[in-house]
């Protein structure tokens, strides 16, 4: 997601990579798909700065953490040990749970959320599709970021560049909402091998998309943002519907042999309904069986 953010405000102002993990400044390459141009010759390459923790340029107003739920603390405060402070800091995570580690880590920042239904993947290394359009909503997550300003400009962007975008006072009913989303979409596409598009044909979630509904409404209704079940099912199935072509990023994981986000998405729908005495059957179901796949 970070990738297609970059390939699509790169083009209005200036973009860097942040690689915790780098000891020096580097160039980074890749090509873009934009979305729906699978039938054309239509491709962009990119070359962007890819810049260590300690060597951010001064002039960085907006840093976006796209980094892996499990990542996200640690990355920012890698950033953050140099004494760099940005205006506006944007969380961009899937799942549950890492906002608010970051949160308490740092109450003082000025924290944002945002939650994408875009969706994108790497068909190989360096080369990003485009594959699903959605709707992007950010907010303020910490009391020193209720102020619309330090991010005005990016939401601007963001809409100049073929978003939909969406500025909300209380990002939190959506990062519920999303993260029901993934706890409905993702793991059956691992579990499945599977683009979006597939999931509802799969005799998997044929099975367990009754209870997981139930659930998951309970979910939003003990978090106190309600949704009918319907209403769910119908949020799920357009999200299904609009990014039918997207690879999820745990099918990603899975294929690359890396550590998923299971726990910050169906692990964490566990947590959270054993805690407010609901069931949670099919969630642990689906939170078990990613996890056998290798974590």
């Amino acid at each position: 997601m970070g990738c297609l953010w970059a390939a699509h405000l790169c083009e209005t102002q200036p973009v860097a990579f942040v690689d915790t993990r780098a000891r020096s400044t580097a160039q980074r390459h890749f090509t873009f798909q934009p979305f729906n141009s699978e039938q054309s010759p239509m491709r962009k390459t990119f070359t962007l700065p890819s810049h260590p923790a300690t060597q951010l340029p001064s002039e960085v107003e907006v840093l976006l953490v796209c980094t892996k739920s499990y990542d996200a603390l640690p990355a920012l405060s890698a950033v953050l040990a140099t004494a760099y402070e940005p205006q506006a800091i944007v969380l961009l995570q899937n799942g549950m749970g890492s906002q608010q580690a970051i949160l308490k880590a740092y109450p003082q920042a000025r924290l944002y959320a945002a939650m994408t239904t875009e969706g994108a993947h790497l068909r190989q290394p360096g080369e990003l599709v485009h594959a699903g359009k959605g709707l992007t909503r950010l907010g303020p997550i910490s009391a020193s970021a209720q102020r619309e300003t330090p991010i005005v400009n990016l939401i601007h962007s963001l809409d100049h560049a073929g978003f939909a975008t969406e500025w909300v006072p209380d990002i939190w009913p959506s990062l519920w909402q999303k993260l029901v989303i993934n706890c409905a979409i993702n793991p059956f596409t691992a579990l499945e091998r599977c683009v979006n598009g597939e999931v509802p044909k799969t005799a998997l979630f044929q099975g367990l998309w009754p209870a997981l509904r139930r659930e998951l409404t309970q979910l939003l209704e003990s978090a106190q943002c309600p949704l009918s079940s319907d209403a769910l099912e119908r949020l799920v199935f357009d999200v299904i519907h609009n990014t039918a072509s997207n690879r999820s990023s745990m099918l990603q994981d899975i294929d690359a042999g890396r550590r998923t986000e299971i726990d910050d998405i169906n692990g964490y729908a566990v947590q959270f309904l054993k805690a407010h005495h609901r069931a949670h059957a099919a969630n642990l179901t689906l939170w078990e069986q990613v996890r056998a796949l290798g974590h």
